[in-house]
């Protein structure tokens, strides 16, 4: 399975690859708009007045140097000329532009401060005043949230198995009981056919976080998921769907299963109605980026973090509490942070 964003089924629909072209073209006439790093130091070393676990992952980024790997911007738009003119990925912050293996970014290799870099958009959020030296921060929160979901999307991408067990066990049992939840209360679900729907989200999860040489009908995180059954019971599942999940699953195969193997009241279960339901768990002001969680572990795991960090957007910290996932969450925070894979993969 790939681990690129760009690969994703969200990034086909939305034809990412036609936007990454735009903010390319745009980069190379505009070299300009990359901030020097001495002017990020003030802005690095501002600190929130209670440090959250984002907070604190954003300032492991700063002392292992993963910092880094970004290229922070300020896209210039001359007084009277719309924001629109400039490339769509560019004025949204839900997207992360890494262009470290990027077929698209290939004519920024001659840029050193571009070459490689995840980009990051700091126009909605800092202002510089060169002439004063002086810097405003409007969201710390927000612009540290946004180094930190960087630093997720390229380690993942970049390394063969990602987070240990023990990490990888709690993201699986946050996305499978959460999302079966919310089916389960749709639908009316008994619990025996609640564990089914979790049991195909969790295959599925286990299958994006494990790494190449695994067996993909068969991930050895998926074993892990006993919340959900004992062995017998979770390789029951495993056999029933191995015509699918030996080719690598996605959220349109996983609804198809759903409607095979869960009760008569989820035969027409499809991925339209899977987001309908789902998306929820999200804030209803960024959708994007809830839909990208679905199919991308990183963006997964920003939106558990978020939560667990107390932002009341959206319904993941109820159904993480129901389903008493929120003090394992605490414990999941503390050892993400020490998690040395995550700081390493560049």
């Amino acid at each position: 399975m790939s681990r690129f964003l760009w690969d994703t089924q969200f990034a086909h629909t939305a034809d990412m690859k036609h936007q990454m072209q735009q903010v390319v073209k745009y980069l190379v006439t505009n070299r300009g708009v990359v901030i020097p790093e001495a002017q990020l130091q003030s802005v690095f070393g501002m600190r929130p007045i209670l440090s959250n676990i984002i907070n604190k992952l954003f300032e492991q980024c700063i002392n292992t140097g993963y910092i880094r790997e970004f290229a922070s911007i300020l896209p210039l738009v001359t007084r009277g000329e719309p924001k629109s003119n400039l490339p769509d990925l560019l004025t949204m912050r839900n997207i992360t532009i890494d262009l470290k293996d990027n077929a698209e970014a290939k004519p920024l290799e001659s840029y050193y401060e571009l070459k490689d870099k995840i980009v990051v958009n700091l126009s909605e959020l800092v202002k510089i005043d060169t002439a004063n030296r002086g810097t405003q921060v409007s969201d710390l929160n927000e612009m540290h949230s946004m180094y930190v979901r960087g630093m997720f999307v390229r380690s993942y991408a970049h390394s063969d198995g990602w987070l240990n067990p023990i990490l990888c066990t709690y993201i699986i049992q946050t996305y499978c009981m959460t999302i079966s939840s919310i089916i389960a209360r749709n639908e009316n679900l008994a619990i025996t056919d609640q564990l089914t729907v979790a049991s195909i989200f969790a295959l599925y999860m286990a299958q994006m976080l494990s790494s190449s040489h695994e067996n993909m009908s068969r991930p050895s995180l998926y074993y892990r998921c006993t919340f959900l059954g004992n062995m017998r019971e979770l390789d029951e599942i495993a056999n029933k769907v191995g015509h699918v999940s030996a080719n690598g699953l996605n959220i349109q195969s996983v609804c198809e299963l759903i409607a095979e193997l869960g009760p008569a009241r989820l035969q027409k279960f499809n991925a339209g109605m899977f987001y309908r339901m789902c998306s929820s768990l999200g804030p209803s002001t960024d959708i994007i980026s809830t839909r990208i969680a679905f199919e991308y572990p990183p963006y997964w795991l920003l939106m558990i973090l978020r939560a667990l960090d107390g932002v009341k957007m959206g319904s993941m910290f109820m159904q993480l509490k129901q389903n008493n996932l929120v003090n394992e969450g605490k414990k999941f925070a503390h050892n993400l942070i020490s998690a040395r894979p995550l700081f390493e993969s560049k």
